[in-house]
């Protein structure tokens, strides 16, 4: 018998199997949908939405939330609580991010928005700009975990000459340039490291105006890292030649430059392929089970 009450984020689409699995130590429901008392009474949540202040307040005895994702930032650790475990998954998507981060790279540099839009609307090649050979250029990574390592593996294959430097602040490790230096050199600069606590962006105006001019930038990693005013001042005004977004400060962002011609924006799926969110959503089952376990002695 279930002994448990679980809020699952309807954001989380899980298949039959895996529900059966939860049903065995949860009585599950809906979080949002959910009314006040099953809200208040409720021991779990499985999310993988972004939790406010109200909504901790209403989850008056949860003391388990799990998150689908390996970083937890979902949670802002200012709102936990004791006697409240946060806990995320393993990485999983490594190949998938790294796919889609140079889907954007080279979709920026061969400029196929615009090459798709001239060509539905008629206009063919009246206007268009010449597009980049990718061959030859130089890609920093910025954050050289599981990604940006799989990132540099699949960017070399294609002929780029990739730098890495540490993430700002950290001291740049064994054939790691600091950050500036990569900066003055990359013709193309990806951001592939985490936050914290602090969400205060580490990529404001100062930083970014330390990129090459017309370089391209790419965040497939977190909404928080960039200053995205400041980024935004940089497309409108030319400084910087494309950007490509998976990942915003808001989500859905609500950002009038992001419909730039010099901007590709994809809505954070990054991660999301069928195998790759098969494997998070039973993660996110076993965890939340392994915890029930726990509890019940």
């Amino acid at each position: 018998m279930p002994s448990f009450t679980l809020l699952l984020d309807e954001a989380i689409e899980l298949p039959e199997p895996l529900h059966a699995k939860l049903a065995t130590r949860f009585t599950v429901a809906p979080w949002h949908a959910a009314d006040a008392t099953t809200r208040a009474q409720a021991d779990t949540l499985l999310l993988h939405s972004r939790v406010g202040e109200a909504d901790l307040q209403a989850l008056a005895q949860c003391r388990y939330i799990g998150v689908r994702a390996h970083n937890t930032d979902y949670v802002p650790i200012p709102l936990r609580r004791d006697g409240l475990l946060v806990q995320g998954i393993p990485q999983f998507g490594t190949e998938s991010v790294a796919e889609h981060t140079l889907a954007l790279i080279f979709a920026l540099a061969k400029n196929l928005r615009k090459g798709h839009e001239q060509t539905v609307n008629g206009a063919w090649r009246n206007g268009m700009q010449l597009n980049s050979k990718l061959s030859g250029k130089t890609l920093g990574i910025v954050g050289y975990g599981k990604i940006g390592r799989c990132v540099t593996q699949m960017a070399r294959a294609f002929g780029l000459q990739v730098l890495v430097a540490a993430k700002p602040g950290a001291p740049a490790k064994d054939g790691m340039l600091p950050l500036q230096q990569l900066l003055q050199q990359a013709d193309i600069v990806s951001l592939h490291t985490s936050t914290k606590a602090d969400t205060t962006p580490v990529w404001d105006a100062a930083l970014l105006a330390q990129l090459k001019p017309g370089a391209l930038l790419i965040n497939t990693a977190r909404g928080s890292l960039i200053d995205y005013d400041a980024l935004g001042q940089m497309v409108l005004n030319g400084r910087i030649s494309g950007v490509g977004l998976d990942v915003y400060p808001e989500e859905p962002p609500q950002l009038e430059w992001l419909n730039h011609p010099r901007v590709l924006c994809s809505p954070h799926v990054a991660y999301a392929t069928d195998s790759t969110l098969a494997a998070m959503n039973g993660a996110l089952v076993e965890l939340a089970l392994a915890w029930a376990a726990t509890q019940a002695g």
